[in-house]
């Protein structure tokens, strides 16, 4: 009996010490900020719950291009996202919404008009990060493109 007690005396001992490590101070301590500056990112999909075949199309065109693009958000508020399909890197500059839940980037080049690419910010984490779009087709109807990103 004493080696029972002794046996889950120890398991109940490593189940705590278990969950004492993983919510004690952690990379999901750090805020969105924080994680999307951790590292660099490297561009891993691309996918739509959109119908329309030309949105499909232009989705897996994106994807096509954007395989081994890397971007990496700098703390400043910049970004730079190289590309084998691009000459020089993109330049621009990002802002997360104030509830760290989206974010709006605006490429340097872009049109003085232009708002930038607003997007939720569906997962992020230490090794994954996952923006949506939401936009309309021609005829309006709703649709959303994902796009993923790794560590």
């Amino acid at each position: 009996m004493k080696k029972v007690i002794h046996y889950s005396t120890f398991i109940f001992a490593l189940v705590v010490l278990v969950m004492a490590v993983n919510t004690g101070c952690s990379k999901n301590d750090l805020s969105n900020k924080e994680l999307l500056t951790s590292h660099p990112w490297k561009f891993s999909d691309a996918t739509t719950n959109a119908t329309d075949s030309t949105i499909i199309k232009s989705v897996a065109l994106v994807k096509a291009f954007m395989t081994n693009s890397v971007i990496t958000f700098n703390a400043d508020g910049t970004y730079t996202m190289t590309s084998p399909f691009l000459n020089d890197p993109e330049t621009g500059t990002w802002e997360l919404s104030s509830d760290e839940k989206h974010i709006t980037m605006k490429s340097d080049g872009s049109d003085s008009g232009d708002t930038g690419d607003y997007m939720r910010i569906t997962r992020l984490n230490d090794t994954e990060l996952v923006l949506e779009i939401d936009d309309k087709t021609d005829d309006g109807t709703p649709y959303t493109l994902t796009l993923r990103w790794q560590k």
